[in-house]
């Protein structure tokens, strides 16, 4: 048998290595049904599995005939022999517009610069009937609808499930699009911005008939929860949506030229309209500062808290994990971790946070779950006292504190031969190794005496020294001059000393407890650092571009880390309920860890 050639064996090899690197990520996307009608809807989940620390979002395809809303998502992770693996999935649901045979594209997700593809999923969506079923909800029939629908056959309306909230009470916005002929085209709407507002889409769409003034509509309801960020009257900006109606006359009008404008069968030239919802106002009320906890952090609506840890009998260095999850009805995506009072003799590391987003009857919650990793450092019985979570009830229109039960670890001495129980016990291991020391000595010997220039360290100093200098003045000279020519890299070199200098202003709004303030300095410093670093413009600087230039360029943990602290600045600028002192510096401890991790890779 002739042998393998090297290249040969070469070959085998690398093939069996992209084999191998290629299994190491696994995604997939199924859906709960695959034969629908128009009037129903679909629950996806996208599960992903990687052989890495962390996993970003996924880029969520155009799906034509669908829309698609998030629903929330899960978590895990699991080290084996050193080796880190994530587990995600993702759960949306999709809503169809059209009937047919709709093809659900593929989802991607990068994984270490990688890019990984979803399978494609066909659904088949049929007809409903001759009408859309009745919404499991009644519509609202007011009298103003009916005044705008007097002499309109097509017509928009905007509403607010209440005149006043409490700052993050869940508001819910109500969108009618009434219809009573044919439109050329789809409509096109137009949202406002919601300025001073954290939103989430309240899905599914409903589709009904009404009745009004005597005529026939087909009205589309859309749902959208508002949760206000600061008190104040709160204006939200009217709704815009531009149609082309279809429109019969008959053809002979009251004009006798009108014939001209109409063709052969009666029809007038479509044309296009854009139609106003009315501006909204909002009276938004400050959360009471009368009995209001010292660990409040935000939550607004009603909430229960779970904790626990999965051992308490453990070994020194062997870890423990400790989860808390917080469920409940309100802004869940907004809960922020309790605080722990974790034994001195352990250390502890946040693993990882997942959320489970419910939208039942159109009132968002769900659930928030945080993991933290515990590890003992000496032998013994301790104790992590209770620690508590504080949320505003709005039923109670009071303040509620929740406290979780103290938990009590058993630490043995670790069983791993060699292992250092507590760094004390290595400062006692150097009074035993004194006698390998030596003194020095006062004299030197005969031969030492009699020592040739050339063979002294001072003499090549001396020579070496002028070439040194040198170098080094011809370094300096090409930085400067490259500084000076190369705007790019001067403004990567300064960004960090920048970014310093901003940091240093938020210390000063932390002292004097401006919260929104110091969330706002402390957002500069990091945008401004990232658009210097990446050579952007930070003017009009988006969280999408920022993700799209950063992506293959620092590790996914890195990019989570920097995006959840962005978030969380955008959250604390206009939230009311400011932190304290503790959590300020904590927070600035943790963008500097961020700049720091991502220096080393930009």
């Amino acid at each position: 048998m002739k042998p393998f050639s090297t290249t040969t064996l070469f070959l085998i090899l690398l093939f069996m290595t992209s084999l191998t690197t290629q299994a190491q990520v696994r995604i997939s996307a199924d859906v709960d049904r695959t034969v629908i009608t128009v009037d129903e809807q679909i629950n996806l989940t996208l599960n992903i599995n990687a052989e890495a620390r962390s996993i970003s979002d996924p880029q969520v395809p155009a799906i034509e005939g669908f829309e698609i809303y998030s629903s929330g998502s899960s978590q895990s992770f699991n080290m084996i022999n050193g080796k880190f693996s994530t587990s995600v999935s993702f759960s949306y649901i999709l809503t169809p517009n059209k009937t047919g045979v709709l093809t659900i594209p593929p989802f991607s997700v990068r994984v270490k610069g990688v890019e990984y593809n979803s399978n494609s999923i066909q659904v088949t969506v049929n007809a409903s009937g001759q009408q859309p079923p009745k919404s499991s909800v009644p519509p609202s029939r007011g009298s103003r609808p009916a005044q705008k629908a007097a002499g309109q056959k097509v017509f928009i309306t905007a509403e607010l499930d209440k005149k006043s909230a409490f700052v993050n009470e869940q508001v819910t916005l109500t969108f009618k699009f009434y219809q009573a002929i044919r439109l050329l085209g789809n409509p096109e709407l137009q949202k406002p911005d919601f300025e001073g507002f954290w939103i989430e889409d309240l899905p599914p769409q409903n589709k009904y008939y009404e009745q009004i003034g005597g005529t026939k509509y087909y009205v589309v309801e859309i749902k959208t929860a508002l949760f206000p960020t600061s008190a104040g009257t709160k204006t939200i900006e009217p709704f815009k949506i531009a149609i082309t109606p279809d429109e019969f006359t008959s053809l002979f009008g009251r004009d006798p030229f009108d014939m001209f404008n109409s063709n052969f069968f009666g029809r007038r030239q479509a044309e296009p309209q854009v139609l106003y919802t009315d501006r909204l106002t909002l009276d938004v009320k400050p959360l009471p500062l009368e009995g209001k906890p010292a660990n409040y952090s935000g939550a607004v609506g009603q909430f229960t808290l779970r904790a626990s840890p999965d051992i308490i009998d453990t070994e020194v260095n062997d870890p423990i994990n400790f989860t808390i999850t917080i469920s409940g009805t309100g802004n869940i995506k907004a809960v922020d971790k309790p605080s722990l009072n974790v034994p001195v003799e352990f250390r502890s590391y946040p693993s990882n946070t997942s959320e489970r987003i419910s939208k039942d009857n159109y009132r968002l919650g769900g659930s928030r779950t945080f993991e933290e990793v515990l590890i003992p450092k000496s032998p013994g019985t301790f104790e992590l006292a209770p620690f508590r979570f504080s949320f505003f009830d709005l039923a109670k229109k009071g303040y509620i504190t929740l406290a979780s039960e103290s938990y009590t670890f058993h630490v043995k001495p670790s069983s791993v031969a060699g292992t250092v129980s507590e760094a004390p016990s290595a400062v006692q291991d150097i009074g035993s190794s004194i006698k390998d020391l030596r003194y020095l000595k006062t004299e030197l010997s005969p031969g030492h005496s009699r020592m040739k220039l050339y063979n002294k360290p001072l003499f090549w100093g001396v020579q070496v020294l002028p070439v040194l200098m040198a170098i080094a003045a011809f370094v300096v000279r090409k930085q400067k001059d490259k500084l000076e020519s190369d705007i790019a890299y001067a403004r990567s070199r300064r960004a960090r000393a920048i970014s310093g200098k901003v940091l240093k202003s938020a210390i000063g709004h932390l002292q004097r407890n401006e919260s929104p303030q110091f969330y706002g300095a402390v957002h500069k410093a990091l945008t401004g650092y990232l658009a210097d670093k990446l050579s952007l413009s930070a003017a009009g600087l988006t969280n999408e571009l920022l993700r799209d230039s950063l992506i293959g360029k620092v590790d996914d943990a890195v990019l989570q880390e920097t995006f959840q602290i962005l978030q969380a600045c955008d959250f604390h600028r206009f939230a009311s309920a400011a932190g304290n002192d503790r959590d300020g510096k904590g927070f600035l401890d943790r963008v500097g860890r961020n700049i720091i991790m991502l220096e080393k890779s930009l």
